[in-house]
């Protein structure tokens, strides 16, 4: 599947990715990166709700607050992590599961930031059936502490751009391992 991208958008065709970064939506940034996966849209999202997952593809040291809490997403849910920035600075971060869809066409949830180091973030997961698999798109709306453009526009941007795509293409390693 070929996919064609507006001039504010960015294709890397080795990978087959999708990066859209340039949007505002009120006070936040938008950023969304999309992959062609080989697999069903439920396989895709049974991969994105267990946890275990979540530390395997992201870049960075991850883990959860507590033993106790669930690794297992499910609607309503509130989950807490802590993200070891750049492997070094440990960030606490509570968010809240919501927006669930769970379909064989589409499936798709949302996890809302309640307590963390952003002002505002915001992040939908969702596989959509296509021709020959299932597109998976990582939408982000997020606005640095005191709503700082400058800082959303120079650093959390490049570092979302960063961290997704590693995401990506760790998910494809290991959505193709299981294949």
């Amino acid at each position: 599947m070929k996919i064609i991208a507006p001039k504010k958008h960015r294709v890397d065709k080795s990978h087959n990715y999708h990066i859209q970064q340039n949007n505002w939506r009120g006070d936040c940034r938008v950023f969304e990166i999309s992959s062609i996966f080989q697999s069903t849209p439920t396989a895709v999202f049974e991969f994105c709700r267990e946890g275990e997952n979540f530390q395997k593809i992201f870049p960075e040291r991850i883990e959860q607050v507590s033993t106790n809490d669930p690794t297992y997403v499910t609607p309503g849910q509130t989950l807490r992590f802590r993200h070891y920035l750049l492997n070094i600075l440990p960030w606490i971060w509570t968010v809240e599961i919501s927006n669930w869809l769970d379909t064989p066409e589409l499936c798709r949830f949302t996890d809302k930031l309640i307590s963390g180091p952003l002002d505002y973030f915001e992040h939908t997961h969702t596989c959509q059936a296509v021709a020959g698999g299932c597109q998976y798109t990582d939408t982000i709306y997020y606005a640095s502490k005191y709503c700082n453009r400058v800082l959303d526009y120079t650093v959390t941007r490049h570092y979302l751009c960063w961290a997704f795509k590693r995401r990506h293409l760790n998910m494809h390693a290991l959505l193709n391992q299981e294949e």
